[in-house]
């Protein structure tokens, strides 16, 4: 399983993306890509996976299928990934 985080680079790179901890993602063993939304890059993944707004934190499985999307202040908790890893996605 993989994760994208959308966000704009000016801020920094984030340590956390409203409440989401990537420390909690690397624990569980999951690789974040972080998407700088404002390069050539970020632009065109933003448009594969119609983001919206930003943040915005994405699941994908290791064929690269959506599994789910949050965002906003709505990120996802170990808990939530964990149900994805336990499913061998």
């Amino acid at each position: 399983m993989r994760i994208l985080a959308f966000w704009v680079a000016k801020s920094g790179k984030p340590a956390s993306v409203s409440g989401f901890e990537f420390s909690t993602a690397s624990r569980l063993g999951l690789r974040v890509e972080h998407i700088d939304t404002e390069s050539y890059q970020g632009e065109q993944l933003v448009k594969q996976y119609r983001v919206n707004s930003l943040p915005t934190i994405i699941a994908l499985s290791n064929a690269g299928m959506v599994l789910q999307t949050w965002s906003g202040y709505d990120q996802p908790t170990a808990e939530q990934l964990g149900y994805y890893i336990e499913r061998g996605y």
